[in-house]
């Protein structure tokens, strides 16, 4: 068959023949990029989104020990603790627990005494 055809026949088949080859070769090697590029940036994202997470959980240890240190030094508590009058304590600690609610981000927050 190959015999048959004429020279620029030849010639336009074997040119076509190479550049579906290229194109092949092409695609494939843009897939491989691509799904590359594609990796690189998941875990890029991955890596950022847990610097994120374990900055805010630290942010919130640091408050957490600031406002426990707050309440340590709280006048009404440590009177109310030394008394026993835990009503006055229970409302001081209400009144607190209303404040974190309405003014942070704490919004379950529970202190045991």
């Amino acid at each position: 068959m190959f015999r048959n055809l004429s020279v620029t026949r030849k010639v336009i088949l074997i040119f076509a023949s190479v550049a579906i080859i290229m194109l092949a070769a092409m695609l494939i090697f843009f897939n491989h990029a691509f799904k590359a590029t594609l990796e690189k940036t998941y875990s890029q994202a991955e890596e950022n989104l847990k610097k994120q997470l374990q900055e805010q959980i630290e942010r919130r240890k640091v408050v957490s020990i600031t406002n426990a240190i707050a309440l340590a030094g709280n006048g009404i508590l440590i009177e109310g603790m030394k008394t026993g009058n835990r009503a006055a304590v229970q409302a001081s600690l209400e009144k607190i627990l209303n404040d974190y609610q309405q003014y942070s981000s704490f919004n379950l927050s529970l202190i045991h005494i």
